[in-house]
């Protein structure tokens, strides 16, 4: 990483900030913990990338982890506009190495009290998991899963993952969690295991029109896939992105133009395609989440009226919100340049 990863990180964590606001004045706790979640991962980035930077700034973090307790819960979401004026300190110190003006303006931007180290990170994150109830909690604990293994932390990804499984998951999370656990066997060594559950991922959402339904209305988890072209795995990986074309029928020239390069021996830009990075773009992926989690939330609660109406007026708030940023992304009017 660089000091470009460290602007994008920060443009990241704004853009998280910004998209979290609408949800959190929904005062649903399954959306307050979905935000929360991502803030806490993209807070993350900025620390990896600063760490990443300066030897330094791995220690004073260390340092801080010793002497203050930051785990606990935070109120309330730094506001996107505070953070932006504190990260143009935090660039200014970093390009006169004020390590001291650095952490003072992480303080000020919310990412000490978020992450101050991995461990922390995690400890944090499984208390926000932890506070959503019932199977509503799915949801969330596949994103973390997911990020466990982002950070390569395998151990904390098949927990996360064998827990996830206990939730009776759909389609949808059946995808990511195939994807999840094909990454854990495939850090074990085990390739034959991890191509059978790259296989698995994709079949799961031609079980039946509802299952491909659920799938299609997300973004394709390619992580696996993206982990076995670089152990040579290129007939394996076609073959999954040629099984992808029938559920994301809409984006079937993008995944023809990956299963092209991979035939002539070239590397997918995945991670720059308009398709992945739009449906993954923090605003979008959010809202996403929130309201299938919201789906799930609404079979444990709908045993009173009371309830059940205000889980519906809630989702239909999200469902306008997700709306609107579907059309803000297609438009490429989100605000980044990752549209």
């Amino acid at each position: 990483m660089n000091k470009l990863d460290l602007h994008a990180s920060v443009s990241n964590y704004e853009v998280v900030l910004k998209a979290c606001g609408p949800l959190y004045r929904t005062g649903n706790s399954v959306a307050r913990a979905m935000c929360e979640l991502f803030v806490v991962k993209s807070a993350s980035l900025i620390r990896a990338c600063l760490e990443t930077l300066d030897q330094k700034y791995t220690e004073g973090f260390g340092s801080l982890a010793r002497t203050e307790n930051h785990t606990g819960a935070r109120c309330s979401l730094p506001s996107h506009v505070v953070v932006h004026s504190a990260a143009q300190k935090m660039f200014a110190a970093v390009a006169a190495e004020d390590a001291a003006g650095i952490f003072g303006a992480l303080e000020e931007m919310g990412v000490l009290a978020f992450c101050p180290t991995a461990g922390q990170q995690f400890t944090r994150l499984e208390h926000i998991v932890g506070r959503v109830i019932g199977r509503a909690r799915l949801i969330p604990l596949i994103e973390l899963a997911i990020f466990a293994v982002d950070l390569d932390d395998y151990n904390r990804a098949s927990t996360y993952a064998a827990e996830a499984r206990s939730f009776d998951p759909g389609a949808s999370e059946l995808h990511d969690l195939c994807a999840v656990e094909g990454a854990v066997a495939l850090n074990a060594g085990n390739v034959s295991e991890a191509i059978e559950l790259l296989a698995k991922s994709i079949y799961v959402c031609q079980a039946d029109d509802f299952s491909c339904l659920t799938c299609r209305g997300r973004a394709l988890n390619i992580m696996l896939a993206d982990r076995l072209l670089k152990y040579g795995e290129r007939e394996e990986v076609v073959k999954f992105l040629v099984q992808c074309q029938k559920v994301w029928k809409r984006h079937g020239n993008e995944l023809m133009t990956w299963i092209g390069a991979i035939q002539n021996g070239e590397e997918p830009r995945f991670l720059a395609s308009g398709f992945l990075g739009a449906m993954n773009h923090p605003s979008l992926k959010i809202l996403e989440l929130s309201i299938r989690a919201s789906f799930l939330e609404a079979e444990r609660s709908a045993t009173t009226s009371t309830s059940t109406k205000s889980i519906a007026d809630m989702k239909e708030r999200l469902r306008a919100e997700f709306k609107r940023q579907v059309t803000s992304a297609i438009k490429g009017r989100l605000g980044t340049s990752n549209n």
